[in-house]
Order: C-alpha cells, then structure tokens, then sequence
C-alpha cells in the first residue's frame, strides 16, 4: 500500500490530529488484513469478536472488510460493528467489491452510516475507503475518475465527510497509478504489483 504525499510522521508532541486517537494520530504505519464478510452468513456478534481477538494476537491492528451486495450483508455489518465496540484499538473499514457493486450510493450510504462509529478507521482525519476493482467504474460518467469524484467523493463532502481513498483497482501499475487515477489518495494490491509484465513476482523477467 502507498499514499499521496507520504511524509514522516510527526513529533511525540505535535497536536493531535482531528478525528484521530492520541495513538492513531502518531503512526502512519498499520497492519491490516483482508476479511471476506460474503463468508460470515452464519456469523454472530460473538463469532466476529472471536476473530477480532485472535487477530489482536497476531498484532493485527484491522480488517479491511470486503463487502458486496448479498442482502443479509447489512446485517452482518451491524453485527461486526457492534462486536468491535468491546474491542478500542481495533479498527475496520470498508473494502467495496466493485465486481458486484455497480451503485455509487451503496458505497456513500455505507460510509454515512458508519462515519461516526470509534472503530471506523480514519487516516489522518480522513474516513478511510478502499475497493477491490472499480478502475472501470464510472457510475454513468464516461470518465471513472469524474464518476468516482462526483458520485463518491464530492456526495460524501457535501454530507461533511471527507475520505481518504485507497483502491484496489486491478490491471494498473502501481507507478501508473497516479497517472490514470488522480482522483484516488492512495493505492494497493492483493498481487503486489508488477502487472504489465508478469502474473507473479517469480515469473518475472527483466522487471
């Protein structure tokens, strides 16, 4: 994973950072892991919050929740959210997987929803978001990133919510990303990189 404008992090006694915790406030470092919530149908509060505990263990500080649009998956949300009350320092966000998703307003009714939860993760004040794919996504606008400006980001900044948005988007380089995709703030991938010339890090030749 990278950032736009990735710089040190700040002095032990430089102010914290609005809508951050003290702690969050002093790392830009995090370990996070993908969690499937398209397989939790028979999941229960505590179900989650045993999963929570033995990835506390392993130094885990989140999950990235990848999410569709099954129709019990709202309720497996609330269900996750309410087991990760019991738990301060843990934290989730949402990860869209936007080979199911194809409207914009699932993602920033998702986003309103949650916005104000302790155990949302927030990256520098921003409400973090991320998807798997969605390079292609224009929501109705010819251009993906005016769709995902306009339909995704600036909604969600009318309603006061400013996101920081660090997508998956497949088949693009990471030194390309930029490039393609000003709109996002950041990026990362389930492979690693080196797309255009090879399907695994092993198999590459002359990268």
């Amino acid at each position: 994973m990278f950032l736009r404008q990735h710089r040190k992090k700040p002095p032990s006694d430089s102010p914290t950072t609005p809508g951050l915790s003290k702690t969050q406030s002093h790392r830009d470092k995090y370990v996070f892991c993908h969690f499937m919530v398209g397989n939790t149908y028979p999941y229960t509060t505590e179900t989650f919050s045993m999963d929570i505990q033995t990835a506390q263990l392993a130094n885990i500080d989140g999950f990235a929740m990848n999410i569709g649009q099954d129709a019990w998956t709202p309720s497996r949300i609330e269900s996750f959210f309410t087991a990760v009350h019991k738990h301060p320092s843990f934290k989730l966000f949402f990860s869209f997987d936007m080979s199911i998703i194809s409207d914009a307003n699932t993602i920033v009714n998702y986003v309103m929803q949650y916005k104000d939860h302790p155990n949302s993760f927030r990256y520098r004040g921003k409400y973090f978001v991320s998807t798997f794919a969605g390079e292609s996504q224009g929501f109705g606008h010819a251009d993906p990133n005016e769709g995902w400006e306009i339909e995704v980001k600036q909604k969600l900044r009318l309603r006061g919510v400013e996101i920081c948005f660090v997508p998956s988007f497949t088949g693009v380089d990471a030194w390309q990303m930029y490039n393609k995709f000003p709109v996002v703030d950041g990026a990362f991938s389930w492979a690693a990189w080196y797309v255009s010339c090879c399907l695994s890090v092993r198999s590459c030749k002359g990268c």
